[in-house]
């Protein structure tokens, strides 16, 4: 199989742009979906926040053997696998009738869809194009449109023609990302050889890759407590679906409004910069929503909340690809690194969001949790800052 290097890396990057936009469309319809679902089968809010989170764990499970098949050889064949498997676990989910098999048809949701994202980034940390922040921001931008698209797409399809023809909708999406499977074995690195895979507790100790860890943890968090509470908040204020699906694609729309922008940004502010921006306006702008009730109101809110997101990701992204391109970590390794730190903060969010809103209210949690993650993620990026060497903008954290 032909190396990244000796094909064209530009195609190679647009493949993978592809395939991220299939496979967040996938888990945007579902994303929507999935509370709602529950809800209308008679589960109560806390067991639905545990049920959520069995798609985190599996995703979480499946990051490291997916950074190892990266790394390993055959990403194509593996990726071909993972997104069948994929859309198989997607079109399982009418089909549930219990909360053990709901439980059993999210987590294999979780498990094919953290591998084949994980290879697909992967693919793309080997095949970089001339301008790594160019890309990085436009491949962060096609993963913002999928969801755009995913959660647009949802409360209009459950509405009019009912969650089965909705989830078929969704269980399609890997299954087109087949199409835009990798055709070269990525490099191992930008420059030189392959990385050394480092233990851990190394990994862990750099301040760098703990903060990438940790940025991921916060978005990942923020971003689940949102999507579990914010549809049973909306139907509690009297919203439709698709409303609640509107406000959603408004989010992820404006994420892929602003993250092309992303090489521009990093000049202005920097990546660290950036990063507090994006974390600290994403926590605030979602505490914002249980204080508003009117619709328009509402996906205004929702225009802010993905502002501070893209920028977050957008920082936290190119941090990760710099880290692959310095030679630091292995392309595997730093897929795997960005993936389990978002992971991570998807699995805790619907479990501590549920069982938290059981107690205080959906709106309270809305309030709390999103700016306590936002505290822990600024840390983060500011003992990274004061631990690290002098750099330039364009360093990682």
């Amino acid at each position: 199989m032909r190396s990244a290097g000796d094909g064209s890396a530009g195609g190679e990057t647009n493949r993978a742009n592809a395939a991220v936009f299939l496979l967040t469309a996938s888990d945007g319809l579902v994303s929507t979906l999935v509370a709602p679902f529950l809800a209308s089968r008679g589960f109560q809010v806390a067991d639905i926040g545990f049920l959520v989170a069995a798609y985190a764990v599996a995703s979480v499970l499946s990051r490291v053997p997916g950074g190892r098949m990266a790394d390993g050889g055959h990403l194509r064949a593996w990726f071909i696998v993972a997104c069948g498997l994929f859309g198989f676990a997607v079109l399982l989910y009418p089909a549930a009738s219990g909360a053990a098999a709901f439980a059993a048809v999210r987590f294999g949701h979780g498990l094919f869809s953290g591998t084949a994202t994980t290879l697909n980034f992967a693919a793309f940390l080997g095949a970089p194009g001339r301008n790594r922040a160019r890309s990085t921001a436009i491949y962060t931008a096609a993963m913002s449109a999928g969801f755009t698209v995913g959660n647009l797409a949802s409360g209009l399809l459950a509405d009019n023609f009912g969650y089965g023809v909705a989830f078929t909708v969704a269980a399609l999406c890997p299954a087109g990302a087949l199409l835009a499977a990798p055709t070269a074995e990525p490099a191992q690195r930008a420059r030189g050889g392959p990385a050394e895979r480092p233990a851990a507790g190394a990994l862990l100790g750099s301040p760098d890759s703990r903060a990438i860890l940790l940025v991921a943890f916060t978005i990942g968090f923020i971003h689940q407590t949102l999507g579990t509470l914010f549809p049973l908040y909306g139907l509690a204020i009297g919203l439709s679906l698709s409303v609640i699906g509107a406000a959603k694609a408004t989010h992820s729309f404006t994420n892929t409004l602003i993250r092309p922008f992303g090489d521009p940004l990093l000049r202005w502010f920097g990546p660290i910069g950036l990063a507090c921006f994006g974390i600290a306006g994403y926590g605030l702008t979602v505490a914002s929503v249980p204080l508003l009730t009117a619709p328009l109101a509402l996906i205004g809110a929702f225009v802010l909340i993905g502002a501070g997101r893209a920028c977050a990701v957008v920082a936290n992204t190119l941090s990760t690809a710099e880290l692959s391109d310095r030679g630091v970590v292995n392309r595997g390794t730093a897929s795997m690194l960005l993936s389990v730190g978002q992971d991570a903060g998807m699995l805790v969010a619907p479990i501590v969001a549920g069982a938290t809103a059981a107690q205080i209210g959906i709106g309270s949690t809305l309030q709390i949790l999103p700016l306590a993650a936002a505290g822990l993620g600024l840390v983060a990026v500011l003992q990274a800052r004061r631990t690290r060497q002098p750099a330039s903008p364009r360093t990682a954290f």
